[in-house]
């Protein structure tokens, strides 16, 4: 059987979600699949139970590997995908029946390189919505880039043509790779379709990336915002690059404060911003007028923030 859909999904230590996960990609309506499990260095049962879905699934394939990271974990599978098109799945997360058939049949309705769909939130009783106020249509790439904060940077929210990963990898050894690496991918796609379909289950567990407090968290978060913005602005998207810029360096001094790596080089791009700010959250906007008029108060409200990031992760 040849797949229409390669499915990509990292497992790391994850036992008692992969179940879940596995069985809704075994259930999906789009029967011409390949699920490509990377064990990536699992110490717990999650490599075993691989294994034994894999011996009641043939379209199932396992790779168990060295501890690399998410992004080598993606590489690595999307070097072993047969499909047209590829798709990616955390394995702590779970997909609708049709997460692989509606993507795919938009793709080849509309001749789409990438197609991008919703998502729910699986920890709060509302859902939340990438695209909530944007109907199904087709966009061109630079559209698509300019509205890539609506629909997220993260990968499994997609449906990517495979050819769109010639010479593309993931960052290695990054938090928050998505970040730096896929407009990327909707830069070299024509056309992008988007999707108001729920199809997504994301979780929010503690301990995943999204959770991380510790400084390389927050630094690969940076400067995976500032490859993101110097991407745009060599493209010529100056005021989206702006805004990822104002965005990147408010968190990074929320996170980290004053006296870190990139603090000094954080605060002379708040500085330089003109008082309109409007492309940020509410929340993010007074703390931005925080820290321009009451740096001392901006910092407290940090200490507080910081307690905050050992709860909950990074924004």
């Amino acid at each position: 059987m040849q797949p229409k859909v390669s499915v990509i999904v990292p497992v790391y230590n994850v036992a008692p979600y992969l179940k879940r996960c596995l069985d809704s990609l075994i259930g999906q309506t789009l029967h011409e699949l390949e699920i490509i499990l990377i064990d990536d260095g699992s110490t717990d049962a999650s490599g075993n139970l691989c294994d034994a879905y894999a011996k009641t699934d043939n379209r199932i394939q396992v790779v168990h590997q060295q501890n690399a990271g998410l992004s080598q974990a993606r590489n690595k599978g999307i070097k072993l995908a047969r499909a047209p098109y590829l798709m990616f799945v955390d394995s702590d997360d779970w997909v609708e029946k049709d997460f692989c058939l509606l993507p795919y049949t938009l793709a080849s309705a509309h001749d789409a390189d990438l197609v991008i769909f919703n998502a729910y939130n699986g920890d709060r009783p509302n859902r939340y919505a990438f695209l909530s106020h944007m109907a199904d249509t087709c966009f061109s790439s630079g559209e698509a880039i300019l509205h890539l904060d609506q629909f997220g940077h993260a990968v499994w929210n997609k449906c990517c043509r495979a050819s769109l990963f010639s010479d593309f990898q993931f960052p290695p050894g990054r938090y928050y790779e998505d970040i730096g690496s896929t407009h990327r991918l909707i830069d070299r796609a024509k056309t992008v379709f988007l999707s108001n379909a729920m199809l997504y289950h994301y979780t929010y567990r503690k301990g995943s990336i999204s959770r991380q407090r510790s400084r390389k968290a927050a630094t690969d978060h940076y400067e995976m915002i500032s490859l993101y913005s110097a991407d745009l602005k060599q493209w010529g998207y100056d005021e989206a690059a702006y805004h990822a810029t104002v965005k990147g360096a408010l968190l990074y001094l929320m996170a980290m404060g004053e006296k870190e790596q990139y603090s000094a080089q954080c605060k002379s791009v708040l500085k330089a911003a003109p008082a309109s700010v409007s492309f940020l959250s509410r929340k993010r906007i007074m703390l931005f007028h925080l820290y321009r008029f009451c740096p001392w108060l901006f910092h407290l409200v940090c200490i507080l923030f910081k307690k905050r990031i050992r709860k909950k992760g990074i924004p």
